[in-house]
């Protein structure tokens, strides 16, 4: 997730190209018009040899929290999409309204408030329903493989529960650190942060965490983010504790689970 808070615009293609694999740009708009970004990696160049008429079984990855399809093609050696395309696998990514790669909507601007007025609910029912019919209608495969990580795994079982119809679209499926339940998570901000996104003072104005969140948008990019991440986030500050700090105030404990050499790939394209 560290690699999220100094997320670069456009990477995922680039990178995928860069590790020598095909990737493919998807457009996808959902019920209530949010315009979202699938990307896909048809084939693999380690499997030139095999037979191209063979029907490959589709497999869908959904991010977490604060993330995006990058999550799953960081690493050549290790990332999870390369290792299912080698596999065989038609490889889709998507990407939940709001992240870098969908901040789009038919009427709505995303500076504004009611672009972000959604949660998990409305990912669940509307992007990820409208994203995994996208997939099956692209390939003509009559079901899917489908794994998520964190949040994906929320919006994943609110559309499962909330329009029970999908679940013969789904073949198997593999929910990573699942989240169904918040009764006793550690996310300091969700405990403290709405008494303070809620407050205005006296003089009218906005609080100070609500300005520094941007308003409805959580971590909007931002050149003071750009100036955080180039100087206190980079591979030689002294200082880069911070940055996995930010991350424990947003989304619970656990600095023993973050990949560190997700500052280098971030670095080496900035």
């Amino acid at each position: 997730m560290s690699y999220l808070l100094c997320a670069i615009d456009k990477l995922n293609a680039k990178l995928i190209s860069i590790h020598s694999y095909p990737v493919e740009e998807h457009t996808v708009q959902t019920r209530d018009d949010y315009i979202l970004t699938v990307y896909r990696i048809p084939d693999s160049p380690k499997l030139k040899n095999i037979n191209s008429s063979y029907e490959k079984p589709v497999v869908f990855l959904q991010h977490g929290i604060l993330c995006s399809s990058d999550d799953w093609i960081l690493s050549e050696s290790s990332s999870l999409a390369y290792m299912l395309v080698d596999m065989g696998y038609d490889v889709w990514l998507g990407n939940a309204r709001g992240n870098t790669y969908s901040r789009q909507h038919k009427h709505k601007h995303p500076d504004s408030s009611d672009f972000w007025n959604f949660s998990w609910h409305e990912i669940g029912i509307y992007d990820l329903a409208a994203m995994l019919d996208y997939a099956l209608d692209e390939t003509k495969a009559r079901s899917l493989h489908f794994v998520a990580h964190s949040q994906g795994t929320t919006t994943f079982l609110v559309l499962m529960s909330t329009m029970p119809g999908y679940n013969e679209k789904v073949r198997t499926v593999h929910l990573l650190a699942p989240v169904a339940f918040l009764k006793d998570h550690s996310f300091i901000l969700s405990k403290v942060g709405g008494m303070f996104l809620s407050t205005v003072d006296f003089l009218g104005y906005s609080s100070f965490l609500s300005m520094m969140l941007g308003g409805f948008e959580l971590l909007p990019a931002s050149s003071a983010q750009r100036l955080f991440c180039d100087y206190i986030c980079s591979e030689n500050s002294s200082l880069r504790f911070l940055c996995s700090s930010i991350l424990h105030f947003i989304g619970g404990w656990g600095t023993r689970h973050l990949n560190q050499v997700s500052y280098r790939v971030r670095d080496t394209f900035i």
